[in-house]
């Protein structure tokens, strides 16, 4: 891995081990990867990933649905707007994102097109933060996953502490990751090179802190 990464486009199915180290990752093409050093950066697929090889991880799959419509009435530039109900909506092309939490919704992957929640309970939200949006079209609905760390909402990141030496952790973001990402692969990139962070101490979302049951919670979160 000092020599550069490895993308793969393909999905990985497997891990191996041999040694107290992980050897080799399978993929569903049926070849496999060989390398000195292995990051779990699959999001809510890393901790079935994980499980393969003995390690836990307090990470689930959590459904977010986001749908994409088109309004009668232009409105004038905007940022990303969210409100104390959860919905949230924002300018992409020609219309506008949004979305609505669903709270009764536990755990786990569901890549269901609900349009009837849409008709149902983000539209009236919508109407009732910007009359504007009472004129709509609903243009289509898709479905992702946060990788919730049930622990305490926040990354892992660091080595498997008390399992493969050369295994690392990049996930349990819990909806932040894209906001997380430039400075989470700086600090993994120094951490896999270097030995240690330099440019931003994050040992604080360490795996130990799995290990030892202690959350470490944001103290102001939206």
């Amino acid at each position: 891995i000092s020599q550069g990464a490895v993308y793969l486009a393909d999905r990985v199915t497997g891990l191996e081990m041999d040694g107290g180290k992980v050897t080799s990752a399978g993929l569903a093409s049926g070849s496999t990867v060989t390398a000195e050093v292995f990051v779990n950066a699959a999001g809510a697929w890393a901790p079935a990933l994980a499980a393969g090889i003995g390690m836990d991880l307090p990470v689930e799959p959590l459904p977010r649905h986001q749908h994409y419509f088109t309004a009668q009435v232009e409105l004038e530039p905007l940022p990303l707007v969210k409100d104390e109900s959860g919905v949230f909506f924002r300018p992409e092309g020609a219309g506008y994102v949004c979305g609505l939490p669903r709270w009764d919704v536990g755990a786990g992957f569901d890549f269901t097109d609900d349009h009837d929640y849409f008709e149902r309970a983000v539209w009236p939200a919508l109407a009732r933060r910007v009359t504007a949006f009472e004129a709509i079209k609903l243009q289509r609905t898709w479905t992702g996953h946060y990788a919730q760390n049930r622990l305490d909402g926040n990354m892992i990141l660091g080595m498997w502490t008390g399992g493969a030496e050369n295994f690392y952790i990049a996930t349990g973001f819990s909806g932040h990751g894209i906001m997380h990402a430039p400075a989470v692969g700086l600090a993994m990139a120094e951490l896999i090179l270097d030995g240690g962070f330099s440019t931003i101490d994050v040992s604080r979302m360490s795996y130990q802190r799995v290990i030892d049951g202690t959350p470490y919670r944001e103290t102001g979160i939206v």
